[in-house]
């Protein structure tokens, strides 16, 4: 295995290699990017193991019913230079309400609850001394991108009757999670915003909105 940033090789057993978070010799973080082939649609997704979990290092591309993009969308509050491309969602992905976010997941990938993202920052936490959030963000959103999630504005779209909105498109990145209120009417999402260093919980979030979709393996 070889350090992605000084490019020295660690030549230790396999054992030691998974307890390794910061590279020995140059400090920076150690994690592993691999690749995942979606055998419904055949599209290869970046792929990173953080600590004992695997995510998505891409947004979800998967259309299915409930799942829109930004082609044809209505536009408001965001940058436009972010709009300009027509195959925008080759690069954030589709946009999902919530009851198509928790089916959308293929065999042995699952939409993560609230705990999951929790775990996710506490290990960030833990081994980088830096919030979550300035971790798992990408350049474009002012974050350092320690461990290739790659986390970007896509926004979040609203689904209407004959038309689709979309709002803070290269300011904000919204996620949904697998965890409701106790009603079972609204669905916590976890947000990155362009300015904060958390890894914000948002909750009781309306089930129609269009969120971002990352999924950690089972």
């Amino acid at each position: 295995m070889q350090c992605k940033k000084c490019g020295k090789e660690l030549d230790f057993p396999d054992t030691v290699l998974k307890q390794l978070y910061k590279c020995p010799f140059c400090d920076s973080p150690m994690f592993a990017e691999g690749t995942y082939t979606d055998p419904r649609d055949g599209r290869t997704y970046k792929t990173v193991k953080i600590g004992c979990q695997t995510w998505l290092a891409e947004n979800l591309c998967y259309k299915c019913d409930g799942a829109y993009t930004s082609e044809g969308a209505f536009i408001y509050n965001s940058k436009e230079e972010e709009m300009q491309d027509n195959e925008n969602h080759e690069k954030y992905g589709l946009y999902y309400t919530w009851n198509a976010a928790i089916k959308c997941a293929p065999d042995g990938w699952h939409l993560p609850k609230v705990g999951e993202w929790k775990k996710l920052g506490n290990f960030l936490e833990y081994n980088e001394q830096s919030k979550a959030g300035t971790s798992l963000k990408s350049i474009q959103m002012s974050g350092t991108d320690d461990f290739g999630f790659r986390a970007l504005p896509a926004g979040m779209g609203h689904a209407g009757i004959d038309h689709f909105t979309l709002v803070d498109v290269g300011y904000l990145a919204y996620f949904w999670t697998a965890s409701e209120d106790w009603s079972g009417c609204s669905a916590d999402a976890v947000m990155l915003t362009h300015v904060d260093e958390e890894l914000i919980i948002s909750q009781s979030n309306l089930k129609h909105c269009a969120y971002s979709v990352r999924l950690v393996k089972d």
